[in-house]
């Protein structure tokens, strides 16, 4: 559903009602109507929309959460605007707004831009201005907040027909460019021009990540001589000697604090080389044979990756979702390269909530790298990757990556000189920094044999403390 993907979404929605029904669980059975509910208003089927929805319901508040019933409504209320009946749509959408008023979740903000945009829009249908201009400056506002770019492209959109409709062109002029800059940031990454921009703002930030590091480190290192010709001084005074150990003793642990900082700023800043060089050439090669389409569809892929990987650098931690995405494009990126024969695929708890639980950014990647590289670049036929997820406890995120390759020890025994050197800059990358942050709490590689003993792959086993 988050990839727009309605048909697959529909067909595995219905897969989980089918699931919860024979196991008589109305919790699972309320969110598979909901979210096939929620697939045929994306198709805009209306009348099977509202069937699944309308079912969705009827299920007791003891077995559902509020933010079901908000999700619900919002659903309907699209399929009232696809009728163009605003009264009704007018009355789904305030019922959402008084249960997330209630809220204290802030998860639930998507449901409230949504909320605001979407009565901005029915009010403006309605004739009732003043409220639709009220609507979508509050949807303005939470988008901006949260930077939600496809919330700006439909706030700023309604807000300058207001202005027009007011004779404010000067307004509904500025307004339609922020909607216009917002609705161009969700459907850029296809352009050639902004992938060499990107690729130019990462090399600049790139160098001067590593110019303040080092003047970061030259100005420690001034400071510690600093610290030492005081400290020469101070051992002049007997009576404050016990004080200037303990000072210099905690000033030290702040230095070398501040040291692990700086590499992991360094290392945030590094893309591997050789993986852009290898989808550059990949490229230019689908354009040479004039095959359009893939080259286009690499293009994005690669575009997209390149961005989210320059905008999880900027913190320490992001969100799995977020870590999930960029792997989904780095896998999909191998995918095309090796002509479909690498399956990716996703193997989610139903209770992990990765829109909430926050990781180190690109952990998974680099075994996910070595699978390709080092397992099943040596099959012919290619291979399948699974990566799983399950979380024991509540401080415990638990991460297999399990592959059907060739196993280590064939792999040893090629001995591939790329293989070796894609394996050995991404996991020591990992290893320093989870050496320097402490987040990793074991690290487990485990052997896979098929019933006749015969090397059947390999499983990487990471928990990662939350």
């Amino acid at each position: 559903m988050a990839l727009n993907q309605n048909e697959k979404a529909l067909f595995w929605s219905k897969k989980g009602y089918q699931s919860s029904l024979s196991a008589n669980d109305s919790t699972n059975m309320a969110s598979s109507m909901l979210n096939i509910g929620t697939c045929f208003a994306q198709m805009e089927q209306v009348d099977s929309a509202e069937l699944y929805l309308q079912q969705a319901l009827k299920f007791s508040p003891q077995v559902v959460s509020t933010s079901h019933f908000i999700s619900t409504y919002l659903s309907l209320a699209m399929t009232a605007g696809f009728r163009k009946d605003y009264p009704t749509q007018l009355d789904l959408l305030l019922r959402c707004e008084a249960l997330e008023r209630n809220l204290k979740n802030p998860m639930m903000t998507i449901h409230k831009l949504d909320i605001k945009n979407l009565l901005g829009n029915c009010y403006l249908n309605l004739g009732k201005i003043e409220l639709s201009l009220a609507y979508f400056k509050e949807a303005a506002e939470i988008a901006e907040k949260w930077d939600n770019k496809s919330g700006k492209s439909k706030a700023y959109y309604g807000l300058s027909i207001i202005a027009e409709q007011k004779k404010q062109y000067a307004e509904a002029l500025r307004y339609y460019k922020l909607h216009t800059t917002a609705k161009d940031a969700l459907f850029n990454e296809d352009n050639t021009e902004k992938l060499t921009q990107i690729e130019m703002n990462h090399e600049f930030a790139q160098k001067q990540t590593v110019i303040k590091a080092a003047q970061d480190q030259e100005l420690a290192l001034k400071d510690a001589k600093n610290l030492q010709q005081r400290l020469l001084f101070g051992f002049l005074l007997l009576g404050l000697a016990g004080g200037a150990v303990f000072v210099f003793y905690n000033y030290r642990q702040r230095q070398q604090h501040r040291q692990l900082e700086l590499e992991l700023a360094s290392l945030r800043a590094q893309i591997n080389p050789h993986f852009i060089f290898n989808c550059l050439n990949s490229i230019y090669r689908y354009t040479k044979e004039r095959d359009t389409d893939t080259a286009s569809r690499y293009l994005q892929k690669f575009s997209s990756l390149l961005r989210l990987v320059l905008e999880n650098s900027r913190t320490e931690k992001i969100t799995l979702a977020r870590d999930l995405e960029a792997l989904q494009l780095y896998a999909d990126i191998e995918g095309l390269r090796f002509k479909e024969k690498l399956r990716f695929s996703v193997d989610m708890d139903p209770e992990i909530d990765p829109t909430f639980l926050e990781i180190p950014s690109m952990l998974i990647q680099p075994h996910v790298e070595n699978a390709i590289w080092h397992g099943l670049m040596h099959r012919p036929t290619g291979g399948d990757i699974t990566v799983r997820f399950r979380q024991p406890t509540e401080t415990l995120l638990r991460v297999e990556i399990e592959d059907n390759g060739i196993g280590r020890a064939a792999a040893a025994e090629l001995a591939s000189k790329s293989a070796t050197q894609q394996k050995g800059l991404g996991q020591k990358i990992t290893a320093e920094r989870l050496k320097a942050t402490g987040k990793l709490a074991h690290t487990e590689t485990v052997d896979l044999f098929d019933a006749v003993g015969n090397a059947a792959g390999t499983r990487i086993v990471l928990d990662i403390p939350l």
